[in-house]
């Protein structure tokens, strides 16, 4: 599936919808096709989700809302796809960011373990 920037709406990666899940990060999308580099660093959080042709966060954004986002949502071709365990609300800023260091402390202490 491809991937667009939900901001400059430029066609920047790929992903296996089967395989996305919410929080969305780096490691999650991959390359337009041969010769091109994946759009986010494999260790990206979801904060650093940015378009690499205009700089401004590709992911996630809540038009109706512009105080929340959508840890959960990316634009498509088709629309937007929301990603498995999303809960099709939106997130305050606040608490996406806490939710995302949960993620990180937990996903670096099984790396530990």
């Amino acid at each position: 599936m491809i991937v667009r920037c939900e901001m400059c709406f430029s066609d920047i990666g790929t992903c296996d919808p089967g395989t996305v899940r919410a929080l969305l990060a780096g490691g999650m999308f991959g390359p337009l096709g041969p010769g091109f580099t994946p759009p986010f660093a494999p260790d990206a959080s979801f904060e650093a989700l940015l378009c690499p042709l205009c700089g401004r966060r590709a992911v996630g954004h809540d038009m109706d809302r512009p105080e929340t986002f959508r840890p959960d949502r990316f634009l498509t071709p088709q629309g937007y796809f929301v990603a498995e365990g999303g809960s099709e609300k939106s997130m305050t800023r606040r608490k996406a960011r806490a939710a995302s260091a949960n993620r990180n402390v937990h996903a670096r202490s099984a790396a530990h373990a």
